[in-house]
Parts: structure tokens; C-alpha cells; sequence
């Protein structure tokens, strides 16, 4: 069927039947490109030409299958496209045609981008015409052309998102659509621009695509469920006044379009990179043990103007280099480390070293300086680090693996009992912990500070922990903390293996308790035990006198500085346990799992580092892989139950109310502020992690709270505002409730 066709046929039907036609080509463009999204991030291994040949051809069919579902979504949006046009003709036709000329753009591009998806079929089939190639010259073409792919996909994303901006508007300056709708249209258009520069998008990642996802699946929900008000439609397109072909309107379109067009030019002429210098480093591309770790050869990195470039001598591990690789708690890949997929390919932090070359406009270091500090990628030959960023001169009377292993652990220690702690001298501090890398910094620290000590250990740990300044030790399989008649000014936590009531005992009435961590591989995957223990504290806080609080460390040059005079000093002295080679990382972080370090397990750098074999981690690569994605639709799936669902409930139910209720005034906040908090109030029973039970009182108390907000009972605006521990919406329901109080409750009848 022709574009003519198609749209002389939808011009025919009602407004009500396009808006709910356009709601369901538009679900099926999202599902069928987020199966392409998972397809492409299961099989597509960046910068890994022979994973990527191996997964191709290992699962044909499924890349096939995602193939296709590119076509798929592509055909939907051209009907979403034409059904939008239709739509919203009435209220501008000039920008309607514009934002019909933007989508059909990037689907024209999309289209004959998948092209490119079909020639590792060819270029990996074993052909006897491509035998003049290498087999690693054909992975390495094949692996080029779905890069082009990518680069294609992201032109046609940027013209997605000067559509969804022009729809965004037509649908402000509508009277039959709501001007919310409008408002997460542009949102969602401003999120697809970013990638005008594909780089900042994935920094950005995901908040660069979740303007986009929400914006467009809001608009989806309302065509598919409520459509358009028919009425306003037909006055809005029997008062329209279109403008045609008017003057002044014709220069801005031919500009826009010119100015559309000679992007994609531009990023269609973009030249491959010139080949650099090769250095090792340690790479990985999905999330998992540590066995999905390689050590690769990749680029060299060359310094800017105000970076110094560092020959890595030393590096060290840290608990933050396996909940990266793992991507745990699952929460941190929604904010930070990638959804399918890590972000950032490299590991590390933590790095002492030798400064090769300096940028221009670096004055502090030169060539030859021995350095330590903190950038991520540190387990490789080489990082490049900003002069005023974590990095300082290394102390002479320390090794390059001593100083390697400061940073974090170090840096931690200081902060969690200076800054949160505010550690005064002579006061009684506990270091829970006090034999792990943060530990011993800690133990010293205190100790720096004039403060009476006592450390937390095991058996094996005890004399160790006295020899570097502790005043009193405490053996945990001996004696449980907790139930001591001893209390302290000060308690940092470093394992969590004490509830904070259990804590609250040994704690004086005006002391503070800090959490740095805590908890192994295993607990708390979906959200951590950084993020349970402040929503503990945050909840027992008001009722008692001490202070509870955690730390996330931030390295910088200034207590970099603090913790070299400590060393060259010789009041803080760094304990290491064991050392590995490059080659041996994923064994260094198996050992550091285990929890039974005694202070740093540090990284030496050495001319033996073998590649880690290639077949054995692509199997636990593509293992994990599976999981990464159901983590990944659950993490969407919650995600949408408390951002999208609430609001389409809510109107569905403002709906009913209106239909049932004519004339009466309407309760759209109320209807939506009660499902959000019953839903709040299930997932504080998931995050507390007390079992079932909790979770089920919780769903109780904010059931009948919500329905009773509902029913504008004053006694649960009061109660769900405050249980809502939302400060915004105790502003929103302070000002907006407060005008509702006048009206007759009766006059609201339950829905």
C-alpha cells in the first residue's frame, strides 16, 4: 500500500479511532525497538571484533530476528507518523507537515541502515570469493559496518527528536490533547537530541533516553486508553486557519530542513579515527564474575592541554571495582554504570606512577614526577588524569605499591570519621572492620586525631590491628560488640553486620554512627545496602539522640595532600595483604570477595601479563549477559510502575469519576498522589528487608491511608503527606489540599 494510500484511508476515519490506531502502532514501535535494543546489546560487543563474529554467528537467528524487528518498528512509526499528522493537523498544518517531514526522515534512515545489519552474514559466511581476507581482517569489516549502523542510528534518533519537539508543541497549542502531554513530548525531543553528539549521549546514558521513553510512552497510554477529546477536535479543526504555504513560514522550513540535512551530511562524512599507540589494560564489556575481565590492547591515551599523562607502576583494588563488574546493586545500572551493558569498559581506580609527558598549560608536574591518586581505568599501562583532579606527588619514603594503595580506601577513612564523623580528640571511637582496607587507614587516622581507639576483628586479625595503634581490640568470634557495657563518641561501620539498634546501645546519647559499606556479593542486588541502611537511619533518627549517617567518598587533590604529609610523617603507614600482576585482576577481586583482606590487595605492573583466555570469558560473558537483560526489564518495569501507571490510573479513574458525576469538581492530584504512595509504601517494605511480613504491613497502612486520602478524609491528608517522606509533596499538598479543605467532602462520592 502507498504513503498516498494509506493516508487517504486515514483521513477517513474518526479522530477518536486515529488517536487510538496511532496510541497502538506507536506500542508496537516501542516493543519492537526495544527488542532490536536488547538483541543488538546481547550480541554487539564494543571494540571486540571476534566476540561479536562469534555471538553473530553463535545466535543467527536472534540477530535476524532483531534485524527484522528494526523493519517492523520502522513501518509502524511511517503510520504513527501519518496518524500524528492527521491528528494535529487542525491546530497548525505548517508544523504538522515539519514534524511529519522530521520522523519520515529518520525512518527513511533507519531503514537503510539495516542494510548495514545484513553484511556480517556475508562477511562471516565462509565464501570462497572473501578467502583474500584474514579471518581477523573480515571480523574487523563486520564489526565496522554495524558501528556505521550505530552512527546511522543515531542521526535517525535526532530527527525522532525534532519530531517529537514539533509534537510536543502542536500538542500545547491544542485544546483536545493535555498540555502535560506536550510538555514530556518536548522533554522527550530535547532527550533524543543529545545525540547530536553521540559521546555526550552515552554520558548522559540513561538520562539522555529516559526524557525520550517517557514522553513518547505517556502519549502512547492516552491515544491507546483515552484518545482525544472529539468535540474540542472538531472545533479546534473547523476555527483553524491554516497557513499553507504562507511567506513567512516558507524560509523557516527551508532552513530548518537545510540545516537537518546538512547534519546528517556531516555525520555521514565522518572519517575513521587514525591509529594509535597500543597500550594493555584490563576491559570488560558485560557484567558478571570476575571471570568476564580481559586484558586487552587498546588505545593509548594522549593528554590534553591539562591533563598529565601517568606510567601506571602500581594499582590497587577496591570493593568498588566488583560491584561495577557486576553491576550491583542493580539500581546503579539505571543511574550510572549502564542499563544491558556497562558504560565504562574500563576498571580501576586507585594508581601510583611515574609521569610520562605533561600537557601545555601544566605547570605543578613534569616529566619523571612520581605521582598517586584516583581515575577510573587504572588497571592498564597508562591514564591520563586533569592536574587539579585526585592526583599528587608520592611521598619518597613510600613504594609505589604502598602509595597505590591510599586513595579510596584512604581517602574514605578520613572523610566517614573527619567530615561525618567530626572526630574531636580524646573521644572514644570504634572501628568496626578494623582490619580491611578502610579499616587499618582508619584505626591510624583515628589515632592522628588524638581519638582513644578500639578496633573490631577477627582472631587471625587481633595483633595486626595493635600493631598499627589501636588501644583496645575486639575480637568478633569472640565477644559480640553490641552487648558490651563500653559506649563511644564515634562508631564507622565498615561491614553492617549489626542492625542500628544494635548500635544505638554502645552508642553515647550525642554520638554518631557512620556506615562507609558493607554487606558481599550477593546482598542486596536490586538496591544495596547503602541505599537500606540511610532509609533505616533516616526512619529511627527522630526518635533517638545519636546521629546516623553514611558516607560516599569523594576523591580530591586537598586530602590527597592531608593523607602525604600523614605518610611522609610516618603517622599513617598503608598494611598490604597480597600483590597481583596485571594478568591476575580477576583473581585479586575473587580474594578481595571473600571479605578476609587484611588491608589492601594492591595490582604491580609487570612485563609478563598474559591475555586472559578469549573462549572462556565470552561464555561467561554472554551467561551473564541473559540475566543483565531480565535485571534490565525489571529495572524498566519498575520504572515504569511508578512513573507512568499511577498517572494513567489516576485519569482513568478522574474519568470514571467525571462520567459518573457530572459537574462535580474533579480530583486528579488526590487520585494520583494516593497511588503513588500505596506504591511508595510496598517498595519501603521491599527496601527495609524484613521479610514478607513488613512488606504486607507496609501495604496495608498505605492502603487504607490512600483510600481514605482519596475520600478526602483530613485526618489521611495529614497522615499521607508526612508518611510520604517527600518534602516536594509536602509543599504541593500544603498549598494545593488546603484550598480543597473548604469543599463539602460529601460532595465527592467513592469511585
Amino acid at each position: 500500500m502507498s504513503t498516498a494510500v494509506m493516508r487517504e484511508r486515514i483521513a477517513e476515519g474518526s479522530p477518536l479511532s486515529k488517536a487510538r490506531t496511532a496510541g497502538l502502532c506507536w506500542l508496537m514501535t516501542t516493543l519492537t525497538s526495544t527488542f532490536a535494543l536488547f538483541v543488538g546489546g546481547r550480541l554487539i560487543v564494543s571494540g571486540d571484533a571476534a566476540a561479536t563474529a562469534t555471538n553473530i554467528l553463535g545466535h543467527e537467528a536472534l540477530f535476524r530476528s532483531g534485524t527484522a524487528a528494526i523493519l517492523i518498528s520502522t513501518a509502524c512509526y511511517v503510520a504513527v507518523t501519518l496518524l500524528i499528522y492527521e491528528l494535529l493537523k487542525p491546530v497548525n498544518r505548517t508544523v504538522s507537515l515539519l514534524a511529519a517531514f522530521f520522523s519520515l526522515v529518520g525512518c527513511a534512515v533507519g531503514a537503510i541502515s539495516c542494510i548495514f545489519d545484513l553484511a556480517p552474514f556475508v562477511l562471516l559466511g565462509g565464501a570462497r570469493y572473501l578467502s583474500v581476507f584474514t579471518v581477523e581482517q573480515l571480523q574487523a569489516l563486520a564489526l565496522m559496518f554495524l558501528k556505521v549502523r550505530g552512527q546511522a542510528n543515531d542521526i535517525g534518533l535526532v530527527f525522532f527528536g525534532l519530531h517529537c519537539l514539533s509534537v510536543g508543541y502542536l500538542i500545547f497549542r491544542s485544546t483536545f490533547l493535555p498540555r502535560i502531554l506536550g510538555a514530556l513530548m518536548v522533554f522527550a525531543g530535547l532527550g533524543w537530541l543529545t545525540f547530536l553528539s553521540p559521546p555526550l549521549a552515552k554520558s548522559l546514558s540513561p538520562y539522555s533516553m529516559l526524557p525520550g521513553g517517557l514522553g513518547e510512552l505517556s502519549l502512547t497510554l492516552w491515544l491507546l486508553v483515552i484518545g482525544v477529546n472529539v468535540q474540542r477536535w472538531k472545533e479546534q479543526s473547523s476555527a483553524a486557519r491554516e497557513w499553507r504555504s504562507s511567506a513567512h513560514s516558507q524560509p523557516l522550513i527551508t532552513a530548518i530542513c537545510t540545516a537537518a540535512l546538512l547534519f546528517t551530511s556531516a555525520a555521514l562524512a565522518e572519517t575513521s579515527p587514525s591509529v594509535a599507540p597500543l597500550m594493555k589494560a584490563i576491559v570488560y564489556h558485560e557484567y558478571g564474575s570476575p571471570d568476564v575481565l580481559r586484558l586487552e590492547e587498546i588505545e593509548k591515551p594522549v593528554p590534553n592541554d591539562d591533563q598529565v599523562l601517568v606510567k601506571v607502576r602500581a594499582a590497587s583494588v577496591n570493593p568498588l571495582d566488583w560491584h561495577y563488574i557486576r553491576g550491583s546493586p542493580y539500581f546503579m545500572r539505571m543511574v550510572a554504570a549502564g542499563l544491558l551493558k556497562p558504560n565504562e569498559t574500563r576498571l580501576g581506580v586507585d594508581y601510583a606512577g611515574t609521569v610520562e609527558s605533561v600537557g601545555k598549560n601544566v605547570t605543578e608536574f613534569k616529566p619523571g614526577d612520581e605521582v598517586f591518586g584516583g581515575r577510573t581505568g587504572a588497571f592498564a599501562e597508562y591514564v591520563t588524569v586533569r592536574a587539579e583532579r585526585a592526583v599528587v606527588l608520592k611521598p619518597a619514603n613510600l613504594t609505589f605499591e604502598q602509595a597505590a594503595s591510599v586513595p579510596i580506601a584512604a581517602i574514605t577513612a578520613l572523610q566517614g570519621l573527619r567530615d561525618k564523623g567530626k572526630i574531636q580528640p580524646g573521644q572514644k571511637v570504634l572501628i568496626n572492620g578494623a582490619s580491611g582496607g578502610v579499616g587499618t587507614f582508619a584505626v591510624q587516622i583515628a589515632k592522628s586525631f588524638g581519638a582513644d581507639v578500639t578496633g573490631v576483628c577477627s582472631t587471625r586479625n587481633v595483633e595486626m590491628v595493635r600493631s598499627i595503634g589501636a588501644d583496645q581490640v575486639i575480637d568478633y568470634t569472640k565477644e559480640d560488640v553490641t552487648k558490651r557495657g563500653e559506649r563511644y563518641d564515634l562508631i564507622l561501620d565498615n561491614v553492617g553486620n549489626h542492625s542500628l539498634l544494635e548500635w544505638n546501645r554502645v552508642l553515647k546519647p550525642k554520638g554518631i554512627f557512620v556506615t562507609i559499606g558493607g554487606g558481599g556479593p550477593n546482598d542486596g542486588r536490586w538496591i544495596g545496602s547503602f541505599l537500606v541502611r540511610p532509609i533505616k537511619a533516616r526512619m529511627l533518627s527522630p526518635f533517638v539522640s545519636q546521629e546516623f549517617d553514611m558516607l560516599l567518598a569523594e576523591l580530591n587533590k586537598k586530602d590527597l595532600t592531608i593523607l602525604s604529609d600523614l605518610m611522609q610523617a610516618g603517622k599513617v603507614k598503608p598494611v598490604i595483604d597480597r600483590g597481583y600482576s596485571l594478568s591476575e585482576v580477576p583473581e585479586a577481586i575473587r580474594y578481595l570477595e571473600k571479605g578476609h583482606a587484611r588491608g589492601k590487595v594492591v595490582i604491580t605492573m609487570d612485563q609478563n601479563n598474559k591475555t586472559l583466555p578469549v573462549n572462556a570469558n565470552l561464555a561467561a560473558s554472554l551467561g551473564d549477559t541473559i540475566g543483565a537483560d531480565l535485571i534490565a526489564f525489571g529495572l524498566i518495569g519498575i520504572l515504569i510502575g511508578v512513573s507512568i501507571v499511577p498517572i494513567v490510573v489516576a485519569l482513568v479513574l478522574n474519568r470514571r469519576f467525571r462520567q459518573r458525576n457530572p459537574g462535580k469538581r474533579p480530583y486528579r492530584w488526590g487520585l494520583y498522589f494516593s497511588i503513588l504512595s500505596f506504591l511508595g509504601g510496598m517498595g519501603l517494605g521491599i527496601m527495609l528487608e524484613s521479610g514478607v511480613s513488613a512488606v504486607i504491613v507496609c501495604g496495608v497502612i498505605y492502603a487504607v491511608l490512600a483510600w481514605s486520602f482519596a475520600q478526602r478524609r483530613h485526618w489521611a491528608w495529614v497522615a499521607l503527606t508526612i508518611l510520604s517522606f517527600n518534602p516536594v509533596a509536602w509543599i504541593i499538598n500544603f498549598i494545593y489540599l488546603r484550598k480543597r479543605w473548604a469543599e463539602d467532602s460529601v460532595a465527592t462520592q467513592p469511585i
